[in-house]
């Protein structure tokens, strides 16, 4: 795929996400009760979730960054998805959500010095992947 038919792909792909995120949100703004209480044993799973999302995270930042994923067995990065840190980018939305600031407020500040013009691999470029990692990661945070 030639770049200039990725970045036109691209732009499609950036205009169908944004027409549909705004029509999911108008559709779904009435599905939760406002003033909704979680139980103890929610609050206690949620907990044990962000514990442990938050260990998996940091291991892909020691062994993996600023590769696309880590490889735990040998605790060393590697390159699958174009080498722009994809963990990282794929990853901003959940740090959000958990409240993780730091480690969004990092993963932001290294995911705008990506040169995404630039592949790090000699792979071709995949426009899914490209565009559910890397577009979808970015776009759940702008939302």
């Amino acid at each position: 795929m030639t770049r200039f038919n990725l970045i036109g792909s691209l732009r499609t792909s950036v205009i169908c996400v944004l027409f549909f995120s705004s029509v999911v949100y108008t559709l779904s703004s009435g599905v939760q009760k406002p003033g909704l209480v979680q139980s103890s044993l929610a609050k206690e799973r949620q907990n044990e979730v962000k514990k442990v999302f938050a260990s998996a995270y940091a291991d892909y930042m020691k062994f993996g960054f600023p590769f696309d994923e880590v490889r735990p067995v040998a605790k060393r990065g590697q390159n699958t998805r174009n080498g722009w840190s994809a963990t990282l980018v794929d990853s901003l939305d959940t740090l959000f959500i958990m409240g993780l600031k730091n480690e969004f407020d990092q993963g932001v500040s290294h995911t705008l010095k990506i040169d995404f013009s630039k592949s790090q691999t000699n792979d071709s470029v995949s426009l899914f992947e490209t565009t559910i990692r890397y577009l979808g990661g970015m776009l759940s945070v702008m939302l």
